[in-house]
Protein backbone atom coordinates (compact mmCIF):
# COMPACT_ATOMS: atom_id res chain seq x y z
CA UNK A 1 0.00 0.00 0.00
CA UNK A 2 1.36 3.15 -1.24
CA UNK A 3 0.76 5.95 1.22
CA UNK A 4 1.13 10.06 1.10
CA UNK A 5 1.62 12.26 4.18
CA UNK A 6 0.54 16.03 3.54
CA UNK A 7 1.27 19.03 6.20
CA UNK A 8 0.80 22.51 4.86
CA UNK A 9 4.35 24.24 5.80
CA UNK A 10 7.72 23.50 7.48
CA UNK A 11 8.79 26.73 8.63
CA UNK A 12 8.56 26.26 12.46
CA UNK A 13 8.03 23.62 14.89
CA UNK A 14 4.84 23.54 16.71
CA UNK A 15 2.10 21.21 17.73
CA UNK A 16 0.92 20.18 14.31
CA UNK A 17 4.64 19.01 13.01
CA UNK A 18 5.12 16.84 16.54
CA UNK A 19 1.85 15.21 15.33
CA UNK A 20 3.36 15.47 12.25
CA UNK A 21 6.06 13.19 13.10
CA UNK A 22 4.32 11.19 15.28
CA UNK A 23 2.48 10.38 11.66
CA UNK A 24 5.82 9.87 9.89
CA UNK A 25 6.65 6.82 12.55
CA UNK A 26 3.73 5.16 12.32
CA UNK A 27 3.97 5.05 8.26
CA UNK A 28 7.91 5.25 7.58
CA UNK A 29 7.63 4.11 4.25
CA UNK A 30 5.25 7.08 3.04
CA UNK A 31 6.02 9.82 1.04
CA UNK A 32 5.91 13.35 2.20
CA UNK A 33 4.65 16.43 0.53
CA UNK A 34 3.94 19.93 1.71
CA UNK A 35 3.18 23.88 0.49
CA UNK A 36 6.49 24.81 1.13
CA UNK A 37 9.87 23.69 3.59
CA UNK A 38 12.62 25.31 4.99
CA UNK A 39 14.39 22.48 6.26
CA UNK A 40 17.10 24.65 7.99
CA UNK A 41 14.05 24.94 10.66
CA UNK A 42 13.35 21.41 11.55
CA UNK A 43 14.75 18.42 13.23
CA UNK A 44 16.88 16.27 11.75
CA UNK A 45 14.46 13.46 11.26
CA UNK A 46 12.99 15.72 8.75
CA UNK A 47 16.00 17.09 7.27
CA UNK A 48 16.84 13.46 6.49
CA UNK A 49 13.75 12.77 4.29
CA UNK A 50 12.37 13.66 1.11
CA UNK A 51 9.90 16.65 1.62
CA UNK A 52 8.28 17.15 -2.08
CA UNK A 53 6.75 20.74 -2.63
CA UNK A 54 4.69 22.91 -4.88
CA UNK A 55 5.51 25.89 -7.10
CA UNK A 56 5.16 28.02 -3.93
CA UNK A 57 8.45 26.77 -2.81
CA UNK A 58 10.02 28.93 -5.54
CA UNK A 59 8.09 32.34 -4.43
CA UNK A 60 10.34 35.19 -3.41
CA UNK A 61 11.17 34.67 0.73
CA UNK A 62 8.88 31.97 0.43
CA UNK A 63 9.58 30.73 4.38
CA UNK A 64 9.63 34.25 5.72
CA UNK A 65 6.69 35.49 3.48
CA UNK A 66 4.53 31.95 4.16
CA UNK A 67 1.45 33.64 5.31
CA UNK A 68 1.27 36.38 2.90
CA UNK A 69 0.72 34.45 -0.31
CA UNK A 70 -2.65 32.29 1.41
CA UNK A 71 -4.63 33.22 -1.62
CA UNK A 72 -2.17 30.83 -4.06
CA UNK A 73 -2.32 27.76 -1.87
CA UNK A 74 -5.16 26.33 -3.34
CA UNK A 75 -4.09 26.17 -6.65
CA UNK A 76 -0.70 25.00 -5.09
CA UNK A 77 -2.57 22.05 -3.28
CA UNK A 78 -4.30 20.96 -6.31
CA UNK A 79 -1.23 20.52 -8.46
CA UNK A 80 0.16 17.52 -5.75
CA UNK A 81 0.31 14.72 -7.97
CA UNK A 82 -1.55 11.75 -5.52
CA UNK A 83 -2.85 9.51 -8.71
CA UNK A 84 -0.46 6.85 -7.32
CA UNK A 85 -1.30 6.31 -3.74
CA UNK A 86 -4.15 3.80 -1.93
CA UNK A 87 -3.98 6.44 1.27
CA UNK A 88 -3.58 10.08 1.78
CA UNK A 89 -2.87 11.43 5.35
CA UNK A 90 -3.45 14.81 5.42
CA UNK A 91 -2.80 17.14 8.50
CA UNK A 92 -4.23 20.50 7.86
CA UNK A 93 -5.34 23.61 9.79
CA UNK A 94 -5.42 24.78 6.33
CA UNK A 95 -5.20 24.06 2.43
CA UNK A 96 -3.96 20.20 2.88
CA UNK A 97 -7.95 18.64 2.87
CA UNK A 98 -7.96 20.26 -0.76
CA UNK A 99 -5.74 18.04 -2.60
CA UNK A 100 -6.88 16.16 -5.36
CA UNK A 101 -7.08 12.35 -4.52
CA UNK A 102 -8.26 9.88 -7.09
CA UNK A 103 -11.40 7.98 -6.34
CA UNK A 104 -9.97 5.07 -6.21
CA UNK A 105 -7.82 6.24 -2.46
CA UNK A 106 -8.65 6.63 1.15
CA UNK A 107 -8.53 10.55 2.15
CA UNK A 108 -7.95 10.72 5.96
CA UNK A 109 -7.78 14.28 7.42
CA UNK A 110 -6.70 15.13 10.33
CA UNK A 111 -7.91 18.64 10.87
CA UNK A 112 -6.24 21.12 13.66
CA UNK A 113 -8.78 23.32 12.38
CA UNK A 114 -10.54 25.13 9.84
CA UNK A 115 -8.44 27.87 8.37
CA UNK A 116 -9.42 30.63 11.21
CA UNK A 117 -8.39 33.87 9.57
CA UNK A 118 -11.35 32.92 7.00
CA UNK A 119 -13.82 31.31 9.68
CA UNK A 120 -13.51 31.28 13.21
CA UNK A 121 -11.16 34.74 13.77
CA UNK A 122 -12.68 35.92 10.35
CA UNK A 123 -14.01 39.58 12.31
CA UNK A 124 -10.77 40.01 14.51
CA UNK A 125 -8.38 39.33 11.49
CA UNK A 126 -10.06 42.45 9.05
CA UNK A 127 -11.27 44.41 12.45
CA UNK A 128 -7.95 46.09 12.54
CA UNK A 129 -8.86 47.92 9.47
CA UNK A 130 -10.61 51.14 8.05
CA UNK A 131 -14.53 49.65 7.33
CA UNK A 132 -13.54 51.87 4.07
CA UNK A 133 -9.72 50.92 3.45
CA UNK A 134 -8.75 49.43 -0.07
CA UNK A 135 -6.75 46.35 1.78
CA UNK A 136 -10.10 45.64 3.95
CA UNK A 137 -11.90 45.36 0.81
CA UNK A 138 -9.29 43.14 -0.68
CA UNK A 139 -8.80 41.04 2.24
CA UNK A 140 -12.30 40.32 2.64
CA UNK A 141 -12.79 39.66 -1.08
CA UNK A 142 -9.97 36.85 -0.90
CA UNK A 143 -11.60 35.56 2.02
CA UNK A 144 -14.72 35.51 0.64
CA UNK A 145 -13.14 33.62 -2.04
CA UNK A 146 -11.60 31.17 0.22
CA UNK A 147 -13.88 30.23 2.23
CA UNK A 148 -15.64 29.43 -1.22
CA UNK A 149 -12.90 27.18 -1.98
CA UNK A 150 -12.29 25.60 1.41
CA UNK A 151 -15.89 24.36 1.47
CA UNK A 152 -16.02 22.86 -1.11
CA UNK A 153 -12.53 21.34 -0.70
CA UNK A 154 -13.81 20.01 2.59
CA UNK A 155 -16.45 17.79 0.66
CA UNK A 156 -13.43 16.02 -1.14
CA UNK A 157 -12.36 14.37 2.31
CA UNK A 158 -12.85 10.79 3.07
CA UNK A 159 -12.81 11.57 6.80
CA UNK A 160 -12.19 14.01 8.98
CA UNK A 161 -10.53 13.43 12.58
CA UNK A 162 -10.60 16.19 14.79
CA UNK A 163 -8.04 17.63 17.39
CA UNK A 164 -10.58 18.25 19.97
CA UNK A 165 -14.83 18.76 20.11
CA UNK A 166 -14.17 22.19 19.60
CA UNK A 167 -12.60 21.45 16.25
CA UNK A 168 -14.95 18.94 15.68
CA UNK A 169 -18.03 21.74 15.96
CA UNK A 170 -16.42 23.95 13.91
CA UNK A 171 -15.87 20.90 11.04
CA UNK A 172 -19.02 20.61 11.22
CA UNK A 173 -20.26 23.82 11.35
CA UNK A 174 -18.47 25.33 8.47
CA UNK A 175 -17.60 21.80 6.31
CA UNK A 176 -21.14 20.22 7.03
CA UNK A 177 -19.05 17.09 7.82
CA UNK A 178 -18.52 14.58 10.90
CA UNK A 179 -15.59 13.72 12.28
CA UNK A 180 -14.57 11.61 14.91
CA UNK A 181 -11.91 13.32 18.04
CA UNK A 182 -8.51 12.06 18.15
CA UNK A 183 -6.81 13.94 20.66
CA UNK A 184 -3.32 15.16 18.73
CA UNK A 185 -0.13 12.91 20.65
CA UNK A 186 1.60 14.60 23.66
CA UNK A 187 5.59 13.44 24.26
CA UNK A 188 4.23 12.05 28.02
CA UNK A 189 7.49 10.18 28.96
CA UNK A 190 10.00 13.73 28.15
CA UNK A 191 8.46 15.07 31.62
CA UNK A 192 9.39 14.22 34.94
CA UNK A 193 6.83 14.06 37.87
CA UNK A 194 7.81 16.72 40.34
CA UNK A 195 6.39 17.92 43.74
CA UNK A 196 6.06 21.81 42.57
CA UNK A 197 9.18 23.06 45.32
CA UNK A 198 9.91 25.69 43.37
CA UNK A 199 8.76 29.26 44.52
CA UNK A 200 6.83 30.10 41.24
CA UNK A 201 3.91 29.67 39.26
CA UNK A 202 4.79 29.11 35.51
CA UNK A 203 3.56 30.54 32.03
CA UNK A 204 4.53 28.78 28.55
CA UNK A 205 3.11 30.37 25.68
CA UNK A 206 3.56 32.15 22.51
CA UNK A 207 3.61 36.22 23.47
CA UNK A 208 0.78 36.84 20.90
CA UNK A 209 -2.33 38.94 21.79
CA UNK A 210 -4.96 36.18 21.41
CA UNK A 211 -2.94 34.50 23.91
CA UNK A 212 -4.06 37.30 26.37
CA UNK A 213 -0.74 36.30 28.98
CA UNK A 214 -1.56 40.47 29.86
CA UNK A 215 -4.34 39.13 32.37
CA UNK A 216 -1.46 36.91 33.91
CA UNK A 217 1.06 39.59 34.19
CA UNK A 218 -1.45 42.13 35.62
CA UNK A 219 -3.06 39.24 38.08
CA UNK A 220 0.71 38.63 39.42
CA UNK A 221 1.48 42.43 39.47
CA UNK A 222 -1.50 42.55 42.03
CA UNK A 223 -0.61 39.66 43.47
CA UNK A 224 3.06 40.19 44.04
CA UNK A 225 3.81 36.10 43.57
CA UNK A 226 6.97 35.04 41.42
CA UNK A 227 5.56 34.35 37.76
CA UNK A 228 7.82 32.25 35.67
CA UNK A 229 7.03 33.54 31.95
CA UNK A 230 8.63 31.06 28.84
CA UNK A 231 8.20 32.05 25.58
CA UNK A 232 8.53 34.88 23.13
CA UNK A 233 6.32 36.75 20.36
CA UNK A 234 5.59 40.36 18.80
CA UNK A 235 4.24 40.92 22.45
CA UNK A 236 7.05 40.57 24.39
CA UNK A 237 8.42 44.26 25.12
CA UNK A 238 5.07 45.77 25.65
CA UNK A 239 4.15 42.45 28.28
CA UNK A 240 7.97 43.24 30.33
CA UNK A 241 7.27 46.70 30.40
CA UNK A 242 4.10 46.53 32.51
CA UNK A 243 5.34 43.44 34.47
CA UNK A 244 6.51 43.77 37.93
CA UNK A 245 10.31 42.29 39.47
CA UNK A 246 8.01 39.13 40.68
CA UNK A 247 7.54 38.70 37.22
CA UNK A 248 10.56 36.65 35.04
CA UNK A 249 10.66 36.98 31.43
CA UNK A 250 12.80 33.56 30.07
CA UNK A 251 12.12 33.76 26.53
CA UNK A 252 12.73 30.43 24.58
CA UNK A 253 14.31 27.74 26.56
CA UNK A 254 15.23 24.12 25.24
CA UNK A 255 13.15 21.37 25.70
CA UNK A 256 15.31 20.04 28.54
CA UNK A 257 14.62 23.04 30.65
CA UNK A 258 11.01 23.64 30.07
CA UNK A 259 10.60 20.03 31.13
CA UNK A 260 12.42 21.03 34.89
CA UNK A 261 10.57 24.52 34.68
CA UNK A 262 6.88 22.13 34.68
CA UNK A 263 7.70 19.90 37.29
CA UNK A 264 9.13 22.57 39.82
CA UNK A 265 6.07 24.70 39.37
CA UNK A 266 2.95 25.38 41.78
CA UNK A 267 1.03 25.49 39.10
CA UNK A 268 0.97 26.08 34.95
CA UNK A 269 -1.53 29.73 34.56
CA UNK A 270 -2.73 28.65 31.12
CA UNK A 271 -4.93 31.87 29.79
CA UNK A 272 -5.78 31.19 25.77
CA UNK A 273 -8.55 29.67 24.30
CA UNK A 274 -7.45 26.88 21.97
CA UNK A 275 -8.70 24.06 19.84
CA UNK A 276 -6.18 21.81 22.05
CA UNK A 277 -3.74 23.63 23.65
CA UNK A 278 -1.01 20.75 24.11
CA UNK A 279 1.26 22.61 27.00
CA UNK A 280 -1.80 22.32 29.64
CA UNK A 281 -1.14 18.43 28.89
CA UNK A 282 2.98 18.81 29.15
CA UNK A 283 2.63 20.08 32.50
CA UNK A 284 0.40 17.02 33.86
CA UNK A 285 2.72 14.97 32.23
CA UNK A 286 5.18 16.78 35.11
CA UNK A 287 2.17 15.94 37.89
CA UNK A 288 1.64 19.65 38.16
CA UNK A 289 -1.99 20.93 38.37
CA UNK A 290 -3.14 23.33 35.62
CA UNK A 291 -5.10 27.01 36.22
CA UNK A 292 -6.99 27.17 32.69
CA UNK A 293 -9.42 29.20 31.31
CA UNK A 294 -12.62 27.97 31.38
CA UNK A 295 -13.40 27.28 27.22
CA UNK A 296 -11.45 25.62 24.37
CA UNK A 297 -9.55 22.38 24.48
CA UNK A 298 -8.56 22.60 28.21
CA UNK A 299 -12.07 21.60 29.22
CA UNK A 300 -11.05 17.89 27.71
CA UNK A 301 -7.73 17.87 29.13
CA UNK A 302 -8.21 19.15 32.47
CA UNK A 303 -10.57 17.65 35.32
CA UNK A 304 -11.58 20.38 37.70
CA UNK A 305 -10.62 19.84 41.11
CA UNK A 306 -8.60 16.20 40.08
CA UNK A 307 -5.79 17.84 37.96
CA UNK A 308 -6.62 21.76 37.95
CA UNK A 309 -8.81 24.27 38.21
CA UNK A 310 -10.72 27.09 36.35
CA UNK A 311 -11.30 30.73 35.97
CA UNK A 312 -14.43 32.42 34.00
CA UNK A 313 -12.97 34.89 32.00
CA UNK A 314 -9.98 36.14 30.56
CA UNK A 315 -9.28 39.31 33.11
CA UNK A 316 -6.88 39.89 36.00
CA UNK A 317 -9.54 39.50 38.58
CA UNK A 318 -10.80 36.33 37.76
CA UNK A 319 -7.20 34.36 38.20
CA UNK A 320 -6.40 36.32 41.38
CA UNK A 321 -9.72 34.66 42.31
CA UNK A 322 -8.73 31.36 41.20
CA UNK A 323 -5.11 31.57 42.35
CA UNK A 324 -6.80 32.24 45.63
CA UNK A 325 -9.15 29.16 45.30
CA UNK A 326 -5.66 26.89 44.62
CA UNK A 327 -5.00 24.53 47.48
CA UNK A 328 -1.94 22.55 46.04
CA UNK A 329 -2.14 20.17 48.70
CA UNK A 330 -5.51 18.68 46.78
CA UNK A 331 -3.88 17.70 43.97
CA UNK A 332 -2.08 14.26 43.78
CA UNK A 333 0.94 14.64 41.57
CA UNK A 334 0.66 10.50 40.24
CA UNK A 335 -2.93 10.93 39.72
CA UNK A 336 -2.17 14.23 37.50
CA UNK A 337 0.39 12.21 35.08
CA UNK A 338 -2.08 9.31 34.92
CA UNK A 339 -4.30 11.59 33.49
CA UNK A 340 -1.85 12.91 31.44
CA UNK A 341 -1.15 9.26 29.98
CA UNK A 342 -4.42 9.34 28.19
CA UNK A 343 -2.73 11.81 25.69
CA UNK A 344 0.37 10.15 25.23
CA UNK A 345 2.22 8.93 21.45
CA UNK A 346 0.90 5.28 22.62
CA UNK A 347 -2.39 6.18 22.63
CA UNK A 348 -2.72 8.65 19.78
CA UNK A 349 -0.96 6.20 17.72
CA UNK A 350 -3.07 3.15 18.46
CA UNK A 351 -6.19 5.06 18.13
CA UNK A 352 -5.21 6.19 14.54
CA UNK A 353 -4.29 2.82 13.53
CA UNK A 354 -7.70 1.30 14.36
CA UNK A 355 -9.44 4.08 12.62
CA UNK A 356 -7.54 4.26 9.46
CA UNK A 357 -7.73 0.30 9.58
CA UNK A 358 -11.30 0.40 9.77
CA UNK A 359 -11.66 2.88 6.62
CA UNK A 360 -9.71 0.94 4.62
CA UNK A 361 -11.74 -1.86 4.94
CA UNK A 362 -14.89 -0.12 4.53
CA UNK A 363 -13.07 1.08 1.40
CA UNK A 364 -12.54 -2.45 0.15
CA UNK A 365 -15.93 -4.02 1.07
CA UNK A 366 -17.69 -0.97 -0.41
CA UNK A 367 -15.20 -1.47 -3.77
CA UNK A 368 -16.13 -5.17 -3.86
CA UNK A 369 -19.35 -4.69 -3.49
CA UNK A 370 -19.31 -2.19 -6.55
CA UNK A 371 -17.51 -4.58 -8.59
CA UNK A 372 -19.71 -7.84 -7.32
CA UNK A 373 -23.01 -5.37 -9.03
CA UNK A 374 -21.23 -4.23 -11.68
CA UNK A 375 -21.30 -8.03 -13.11
CA UNK A 376 -24.76 -8.72 -11.86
Amino acid sequence: MRVALLHPYFVNQRGGERLFYTLCQMYPEADIYALLADLNTQPEWLRSRHVSTTFAQRLPYSAKLFTQYFFLYPLAVEQIDLRSYDLIVSSSSAWMHGALAPAEAVHICYCHSPFRYAWSWYNEFIGGRSSHSPSRLVLSLLLHRIRTWDFAAAQRVDHFIANSHVTKRRIARYFRRDSTVIHPPVEVDRFRVGEGSGDYFLVASGLVKYKKVEAAIRAFNQLGLKLLVVGDGPERAALQKMAQPNVVFLGGVPDAQLSELYSGCKALIFTAEEDFGIVPVEAQAAGRPVIAYRRGGALETVREGETGLFFDEQTPDAIVDAIGRFDPSRFDRHAIRAHAKRFSREVFAQKLTEFVNSKLEDHKRHASAQLLSSRT
